[in-house]
């Protein structure tokens, strides 16, 4: 971790230190507050259609484009901001600032929805929470990753999963039940509080690089014999110390002063990654099946089963319970065998779904148990490789990182912003491309292709995730 020469910590034991710098503590914040964010940003969803005509006067004709403008300026302003908090969260000591930033701006958001009576106040409002969900996300995902071990990666990123899509899941129908019962303003109250909450836990955290400099300066005054009053507050990084660690590869670029365009632009090194740029891909891949499907069940369903809204509802409620309880063990799993043996099945197992579904064409008990049963095994397939993806960007960037100490700093949270900007512009993309499909090639036609592309997708998967197949027998040799 990049330190600068003048960062100072107290001598005197932080209270509640054991507990604050914890693994546990800091995973059960960090998931409090993705999970707050995501209940936050999707509870909006069902009451949009009313409160865009009942306050801001929109006619009910135009409704749906509003709403889609709103969808995609979430994604645009989420793209957008990731990059930045990635790396104020690597630039700065401590990644607790740009953490709390971005809750702060999310009730700001909520205080601008609670009172906006117009289109642009929503607009506006909306746009805020794509900042502050970029915010909480990659800084939330990088600060799990610091904590945890890296044998441990795996069942960390399951933690954050869960409490991402469990807030998705629970986000619609919370919303819809506090404006029904009790009223628009209300569905922003209490996320509001929760998110006071998140901050306070926030600051509670000591982060464990931080923790670990404390323990390591502790340890040396022990030593040293050192009793100074506890208060002081001294130097951690002796400034004239060199700890870098210079690339000693002979084909570099160097630039007039003297610094390689990798030293100049370190985030450069992630696409000459095969296990970052893999991981990329297949979390690319993954977003946009999910963002067409997403757009095109609930009309299917309508249109083929005669199914209500509700019953469409219900089809996505039962097809995310499955994935959503087994990540623990998935991630458990990853970190005893590696994210290539559960990245290479599922990846497979969603292929198989997504082709099987295009046999799904009538209005019969048979295709109806058909289309759940393969939505439902192709969606936790998806989620146990979007978690193998999330520990393979994790570990591949602390090896980066590992070999930047003094060069180009922490890379971790650039390394998040960019996966999750990747997810971002696949759930952008994911419904224009399924819309499209629909409309051009039909059902079969859209489910064929997705199912073909995770197939394309799978040699990759076998090259690359975890070092590869070569890396396998490597190890077992």
């Amino acid at each position: 971790m990049e330190l600068k020469s003048d960062t100072k910590i107290s001598m005197s034991t932080p209270w509640g230190f054991r507990i604050r710098s914890s693994t546990s503590f800091i995973i059960f914040a960090v998931c409090i507050g993705l999970f707050t964010d995501s209940i936050t940003a999707s509870s909006i969803i069902p009451i949009l259609p009313s409160a865009l005509v009942t306050r801001a006067g929109v006619p009910e004709e135009h409704v749906q484009f509003y709403i889609s403008a709103f969808m995609t300026s979430f994604s645009i302003t989420f793209i957008a901001a990731a990059p930045i908090f990635g790396h104020l969260s690597d630039r700065l000591t401590s990644r607790r600032r740009p953490f709390v930033w971005g809750m702060i701006v999310n009730i700001l958001s909520l205080l601008l929805y609670m009172k906006a009576t117009s289109v642009i106040g929503m607009a506006i409002a909306r746009a805020l929470q794509g900042v502050s969900s970029s915010a909480i996300l990659v800084i939330g995902t990088a600060l799990v990753k610091d904590s945890v071990t890296k044998e441990k990666t795996g069942k960390g990123m399951a933690f954050t999963t869960v409490a991402i899509q469990l807030g998705l899941i629970m986000g619609p129908a919370f919303g819809g039940l506090i404006y029904d019962n009790v009223g628009y303003e209300a569905v922003f109250i209490a996320p509001a509080f929760l998110l006071a909450m998140d901050i306070v836990l926030r600051l509670l955290i000591i982060e464990t690089p931080v923790a670990r400099l404390w323990l390591l300066h502790h340890k040396s005054d022990s030593l040293n014999g050192n009793t100074e009053d506890g208060g002081e507050t001294e130097p951690l990084i002796d400034p004239s110390r060199n700890t870098s660690v210079r690339d000693t590869s002979s084909t570099q670029i160097v630039s007039s002063n003297g610094k390689t365009i990798m030293d100049l632009l370190p985030v450069l090194r992630f696409f000459l990654n095969g296990r970052i740029v893999t991981a990329l891909f297949i979390s690319l891949l993954d977003s946009i099946s999910w963002g067409a499907l997403e757009s095109t069940v609930p009309f299917f369903v309508i249109r083929t089963f005669h199914w209500t809204p509700t019953n469409a509802g219900t089809l996505f409620l039962i097809s995310c319970t499955p994935g959503i309880l087994l990540t623990y063990v998935v991630g458990r799993s990853i970190d005893r065998l590696g994210s290539l043996y559960l990245a290479t099945p599922g990846l497979s197992v969603v292929a198989a779904c997504h082709l099987s579904q295009r046999l799904v064409h009538s209005n019969t008990l048979r295709d109806k148990v058909m289309l759940t049963t393969f939505f439902t095994t192709g969606n936790a397939a998806m989620l146990f490789v979007q978690i193998a993806m999330s520990v393979e960007v994790g570990l591949a960037a602390q090896q980066i990182d590992d070999s930047l100490k003094g060069q180009g700093g922490r890379m971790v949270g650039k390394a998040y912003a960019l996966y999750m900007m990747v997810q971002s512009f696949g759930q952008l993309l994911g419904p224009v491309i399924g819309g499209a499909m629909m409309e051009t090639v039909g059902w079969a036609g859209m489910t064929t292709l997705l199912g073909a592309l995770c197939l394309v997708a799978l040699p990759c998967v076998l090259l690359f995730t975890g070092g590869g197949v070569a890396a396998w027998r490597s190890k077992a040799s």
